[in-house]
């Protein structure tokens, strides 16, 4: 490939990375999730300014030249660790969400590779340790030059491990997809790197990881499409189209069922002790909706306010009362252990869909009418 080429291919990825830098910004929350993915964003649009910078100035004369290619040089390779590091902090809060003050007990030993790499940078240019410039003005790689590349290999290694790992012990299907996706980018890079380093001359740790970010940024906003923001369970246009794709495809061999649930005397909690309660209260039964139904593949949506759907697969009614009985009874569980000022209870509804026969409105009609009868048994 020649300088051309390779510039030509750094500067499309760059242009990708700038329009992506920017769609985060103006499209997450910002929330400290998103900041780390953000930062992830930014370190490769760094990386990838720096070898263009790099690339165009190599082999040039002049001493302004010569400085300018120590530095670019010296700050990509520093880059490259720190991506590393800044992918770790990012798939390390993200699958595992620890609180700040445990978390940042963290960050200074998974920093403590990438300062060493920047210890070894700062000095090179007495020592040519990790790299050098010639008198022709060209980059050479130093004697331990290889440190740099196995730090950014143990980095994109150990993030691997902990995705893998996270998706193996998860019971939450969400999770587990998050992690198994979240590794793509880890074995992209890798990839990348190895190549880099057999054929310097073409750009593939920069293509691998600015499709790996796209491809991952598509997902974080489709998520952000179906998702419920509060319990982060899917949310009532995911159930719409999940629903109707289920009335569309008959499964065989099993009956189809829909349930729907609202918690007991919401409103007095509510009232009682506050709307940050409440939402405390949305979000744990939505945890144990979404821990119960992933063990079978079922469906679990927040419907709205208060009100869960699950879509599920059973032999007969025999098998959705005892669904229904394991939510109940991890409810209970939670009663007995969460610390809660009140107790949480749930009444369920559930109605068997007639693929032939049901649509999308009538298989809601019915289940919401078990689950009003329920109701109105309960308060006779």
């Amino acid at each position: 490939m020649t300088l051309s080429a390779y510039l030509f291919g750094n500067i499309i990825c760059f242009l990708v990375m700038v329009l992506l830098s920017y769609q985060s910004s103006r499209q997450f929350r910002l929330l400290l999730e998103e900041r780390y993915f953000l930062e992830v964003a930014l370190t490769v649009l760094l990386m990838e300014l720096a070898d263009i910078i790099w690339q165009f100035v190599d082999g040039s004369g002049g001493l302004l030249n010569r400085i300018i290619i120590y530095i670019a040089c010296g700050f990509y390779i520093f880059i490259i660790s720190y991506l590393g590091y800044a992918w770790l902090v990012y798939i390390d809060y993200k699958l595992f969400h620890k609180k700040i003050s445990v978390f940042g007990k963290r960050l200074f030993g998974y920093a403590i590779p990438m300062f060493f790499v920047l210890a070894l940078i700062l000095v090179s240019p007495k020592t040519h340790w990790i790299y050098y410039i010639d008198d022709g003005n060209h980059f050479k790689r130093g004697n331990l030059y290889i440190i740099h590349i196995l730090v950014s290999f143990f980095y994109v290694a150990y993030t691997n491990i902990v995705c893998l790992r996270a998706a193996r012990h998860t019971s939450n299907r969400n999770i587990k997809k998050d992690a198994i996706s979240l590794a793509f980018f880890g074995v992209m890079v890798f990839i990348g790197g190895v190549l880099q380093v057999i054929i310097p001359t073409v750009p593939f740790m920069t293509v691998g990881a600015t499709i790996s970010l796209l491809f991952i940024f598509l997902r974080v906003q489709n998520k952000q499409i179906s998702i419920d923001s509060l319990t982060g369970i899917n949310n009532r246009r995911q159930f719409n189209i999940y629903i109707d794709s289920v009335l569309d495809n008959k499964k065989s061999g099993k009956k189809l069922y829909l349930l729907m649930a609202d918690i007991d005397k919401f409103k007095h909690i509510n009232d009682t002790y506050g709307h940050v309660e409440g939402d405390n209260a949305i979000i744990t039964v939505a945890g144990i909706l979404a821990d119960i139904c992933s063990k079978s593949n079922d469906f679990v949506a927040r419907y709205g306010g208060d009100e869960f759907v699950i879509v599920c697969y059973r032999n007969n009614e025999t098998e959705v009362e005892a669904l229904k009985c394991a939510v109940k009874g991890a409810i209970e569980h939670e009663n007995e252990n969460g610390g809660k000022p009140y107790e949480l209870s749930l009444s369920i509804g559930s109605s068997q869909i007639f693929v032939d026969k049901d649509n999308h409105e009538s298989a809601i009609s019915k289940a919401d009418e078990q689950l009003y009868l329920i109701k109105a048994n309960r308060q006779n």
